[in-house]
């Protein structure tokens, strides 16, 4: 199954300052309302929000698979970055996670997801990135 994402620029050519950017969504396996956050929108938090998504959407799909029914969910992650090239220094991610089952049953469905949960999956085994094509067109040129 393929995935494609895109961020593109609007017609709005103001310039502002960057703010936090919040989202509200329904979880498409449960219904239920859900949000999430980021600090900006850079690379680095957009990589840290995948990961946090991605647990949080196997948590629900992998909890209703199993007839547990979640009521919060909360996941955090969070790293750095140095060097040049820039390399990640490390991705830890932090599990609230509260449901109609025993806590016995939802420590073993966190550690289900913690095995099948995809994103983390393919960066703790790698995956190949690569540019496969560029439209690049001038719009004039500027004076420096």
């Amino acid at each position: 199954m393929d995935f494609e994402a895109r961020v593109s620029t609007t017609g709005d050519t103001s310039v502002g300052e960057a703010a936090p950017v919040v989202v509200e969504f329904r979880n498409r396996h449960t219904g239920q309302h859900h949000e999430l956050g980021l600090e900006e929108i850079t690379g680095g938090h957009v990589l840290h929000l995948a990961i946090a998504a991605c647990v949080s959407n196997d948590l629900f799909r992998e909890g209703k698979a199993r007839g547990i029914r979640l009521t919060t969910v909360r996941v955090t992650a969070g790293g750095g970055f140095e060097g040049h090239p820039c390399r990640s220094t490390g991705v830890h991610y932090a599990v609230e996670l509260e449901g109609e089952a025993t806590e016995a049953d939802l420590r073993e469905l966190l550690a289900h997801v913690e095995d099948v949960a995809e994103i983390p999956s393919v960066l703790r085994h790698g995956a190949t990135v690569r540019l496969s094509s560029a439209v690049v067109r001038s719009t004039g040129t500027t004076s420096t």
